[in-house]
């Protein structure tokens, strides 16, 4: 299955409620040249535990290097705790920072909702990193 259509598939909500983030470690790549590629996929395979051990996340998908896409049933007023915890938990035991894009998924594009959490990623980003944007 190539990436489009597990991005479709993962993207459209088939009219339920939820809240998906799109995360991405920051500074991966300098993480990497500073501690090695063998901690950096430590710290890789620790982030997809986390997720996997989640009780709030649903479904989950590892995107790209160091990117993931999670959702969560509810809107985002009902999971932006969970989702803060998540970013804390991630920098306390790992010592790296991840920045995350929001959007509750009522749109039934799988496109325009990637559109969108792409955009609310950058605007993380150049806020300064480790940081969650939700527009």
């Amino acid at each position: 299955m190539n990436q489009q259509h597990l991005l479709e598939k993962f993207l459209n909500p088939n009219g339920k409620v939820e809240t998906i983030f799109y995360c991405d470690i920051d500074d991966f790549q300098s993480f990497n040249l500073k501690y090695s590629f063998e901690k950096g996929n430590l710290i890789l395979k620790k982030i997809c535990e986390i997720f996997e051990h989640s009780s709030f996340i649903k479904d989950w998908l590892k995107i790209d290097n160091d990117e993931f896409l999670a959702k969560c049933e509810g809107d985002f007023e009902k999971n932006k705790n969970s989702i803060f915890d998540l970013s804390k938990e991630i920098h306390k035991k790992m010592e790296v920072t991840i920045s995350i894009g929001v959007s509750d998924s009522n749109i039934n594009n799988a496109e325009i909702n990637f559109k969108y959490l792409k955009r609310n990623l950058y605007l993380a980003k150049q806020n300064g990193k480790n940081k969650i944007c939700y527009i």
